[in-house]
């Protein structure tokens, strides 16, 4: 083979496999905008609208596919959670799997980057609000970090919206995780004796 077809081929594979890489850890993109966009704006329906493929059935929670994923993702899914009060769903998006805690750090902040001061609508459409949070900076001494985001204006359709990018160490692995759920008061969900 000439050496200008081998070049050539380095470059391309160079060019693949880096360019794969920078898509997965720099997603700072209007693709994951858009998808966070969708997400929130089914928020209101539970997620009804993004609920997939069945994966687990239990008595207290069901896990679902989600239709919409998040730009670098692993997977998304969609979580049903039961009581005798409340029916919940949350999204969830597991955003990076390592055993490499500085690439799980890299990667957190730059999630904290693109979540903070994100705009987003809440109710297919109509206003749009905007995600603050103060990031809870992750250290290879603490096992788990979590920040969670204000939605704002606070009014009905946002009260009780919560949305978490999470760093844990789970199993040898570094786990990022970015959720959106609903928040209720503990007694609504598991009432007291009294």
């Amino acid at each position: 083979m000439n050496k200008a077809k081998v070049l050539t081929i380095l470059f391309v594979v160079f060019t693949v496999f880096t360019g794969h890489t920078q898509i997965k850890l720099f997603n700072n993109s209007p693709e994951f905008r858009q998808a966070l966009d969708k997400i929130m704006a089914d928020y209101c329906n539970q997620f009804r609208n993004l609920k997939g493929e069945a994966i687990i059935d239990n008595p207290e929670s069901s896990e679902f596919t989600s239709t919409v994923t998040l730009p670098g993702s692993e997977e998304c899914t969609i979580i049903q959670m039961r009581n005798t009060k409340h029916e919940t769903r949350a999204f969830q998006a597991l955003m990076l799997s390592t055993d490499d805690f500085e690439a799980a750090s890299k990667k957190y902040k730059q999630l904290f980057n693109q979540l903070h001061n994100a705009t987003v609508r809440l109710d297919n459409g109509g206003m749009r609000y905007t995600i603050k949070g103060e990031m809870d900076k992750p250290s290879d001494d603490k096992k788990f970090s979590s920040t969670l985001f204000d939605v704002s204006p606070n009014n009905n359709f946002s009260k009780n919206v919560h949305i978490e990018l999470s760093l844990a160490y789970e199993l040898m692995e570094w786990k990022i995780r970015v959720s959106v759920y609903d928040k209720v008061n503990d007694e609504e969900v598991r009432p007291s004796a009294n």
